[in-house]
């Protein structure tokens, strides 16, 4: 089990702010414990980048077959926008 503790301190304020951090192992799993004053942007987003490393970590697409893929999927939807918006060119 790993603790860290974090204390920050504003230039000229009183103001602390202390961050605690445990982490532990269990076989195949790490379980990370962070406490917060209730701002959770920056510990969704890094929970939502460990989920985009676990989504593509079994992916093997280099970047030639990324664009080509986008290019399909972007195929005829101008038209289709068009056609649903009765745009007239």
């Amino acid at each position: 089990m790993i603790v860290l503790k974090r204390t920050y301190r504003h230039d000229g304020d009183y103001f602390v702010y202390s961050i605690v951090m445990t982490i532990k192992r269990k076989a195949n799993e790490l379980l990370v414990s962070v406490s917060t004053n209730g701002e959770l942007t920056k510990v969704q987003a890094v929970l939502d980048y460990l989920r985009y490393e676990e989504l593509t970590s079994a992916c093997d697409v280099n970047e030639e077959l990324a664009q080509q893929m986008a290019k399909e999927a972007k195929k005829g939807r101008w038209e289709k926008t068009k056609k649903r918006l009765a745009i007239d060119d």
